[in-house]
């Protein structure tokens, strides 16, 4: 059985768009709109393909509907890595690569739909 490539969206342009924090924390997964989480700035869609991963009670839930940029510097799944939202303050270089490897994972795998306003 042959398995199926993911799209590469690496070259997909950033939309123009900003979104509050209160506007990413309705995307949480608790209702019918999409899943989004933050990362180094940007929001990406992430549920139409790892719904699953990213809904509530899943292993990923915790970046769903908020600024995971902290945590996925640390690769960590607390909450209290999250804060606080957006800043790179204190992270070392190691931590700032593996926010790098982050953003361009998400970058090429899913959909942009806007920036992060802080």
């Amino acid at each position: 059985m042959e398995q199926q490539q993911a799209t590469d969206l690496s070259n997909q342009p950033i939309p123009d768009v900003y979104f509050t924090m209160e506007d990413l924390a309705q995307h949480k997964g608790e209702n019918d709109l999409p899943i989004w989480i933050g990362c180094n700035g940007l929001i990406f869609q992430v549920s139409e393909e790892k719904r699953e991963m990213y809904a509530p009670g899943a292993g990923y839930s915790v970046f769903a509907g908020t600024d995971a940029t902290r945590a996925l510097a640390k690769s960590s799944l607390n909450a209290e890595d999250l804060q606080p939202y957006g800043s790179l303050e204190g992270l070392t270089e190691k931590e700032l690569k593996t926010l790098k490897q982050w953003e361009d994972f998400y970058k090429k795998r899913y959909v942009i739909v806007g920036k992060i306003k802080l």
